[in-house]
């Protein structure tokens, strides 16, 4: 069994004591009582392992999965195939542990600036038509040639886990707008075989709809620049309308 003390030592040797990921800056943590507790039972170890605060959280956006797997390829990965222990590359990835400046241990973190540039760009898209698809399944619903209208509120949540990043955007009020200029509720038109409404399949099954009215806008924001929120070979972004 190979002895966790010097692995440790090993990897704050390997990674040194202040790094970055992109923009994102990570000290390693001195005191070992901050240390995340982890079990690698691989190594027959069950406790504090080398931790890593992230110290400028006002500033860059993140998510722990991908500092974790960033760390872990850019960094860690020689140091498992140096050692060459099977036991250590197969908890290598584990025995490195990270935390936001107060000490927790959050899935991600956008700063505020970056909330009020997205929430505001999306409101003002309020009021503002736009064009169904033409696809097959619209017309379970409606004829082609309408158009749909929201009240967004702003971001509702975002939830983040692996390598997806699902946003949820606060909508008050949806209107279709027919080709004769009739304005209905979305959440009242049906399907023509089923019970499903139009503000729930565009929502579900229709992705690329929302994606086609927000991608623009986080783009622009600057938050998927930041490789430590977003990979673009890795991760995958979902919008979803919340009524």
């Amino acid at each position: 069994m190979f002895d966790v003390k010097i692995l440790f030592k090993l990897i704050r040797q390997h990674l040194k004591d202040r790094f970055t990921i992109g923009n994102l800056i990570l000290e390693y943590v001195e005191d070992t009582n901050q240390w995340v507790k982890k079990h690698l039972p691989h190594l027959g170890y069950h406790g504090p392992v080398p931790t890593y605060r992230i110290v400028n959280s006002d500033e860059v956006p993140w998510r722990m999965s991908n500092v974790a797997a960033i760390t872990y390829d850019a960094k860690l990965e020689m140091l498992g195939k140096m050692i060459g222990n099977e036991s250590v590359k197969r908890s290598l990835s584990e025995c490195v542990e990270f935390i936001d400046k107060s000490g927790r241990r959050r899935d991600y973190f956008i700063p505020q600036k970056f909330k009020d540039v997205i929430s505001k760009k999306i409101i003002d898209l309020n009021g503002e038509y736009f064009e169904l698809p033409k696809s097959v399944a619209i017309k379970k619903f409606m004829d082609w040639g309408s158009s749909i209208s929201f009240e967004f509120n702003g971001i509702f949540n975002i939830d983040s886990s692996g390598d997806a990043i699902d946003i949820f955007i606060d909508v008050s009020d949806t209107l279709v707008r027919t080709p004769d200029g009739e304005e209905l509720n979305a959440n009242k038109i049906k399907s023509k075989f089923s019970d499903e409404t139009l503000f729930d399949y565009l929502n579900w099954d229709w992705p690329e709809f929302a994606e086609s009215l927000f991608w623009t806008i986080f783009a622009s924001s600057g938050l998927i620049d930041e490789l430590s929120f977003y990979d673009q070979d890795v991760d995958y972004i979902r919008f979803y309308f919340r009524h």
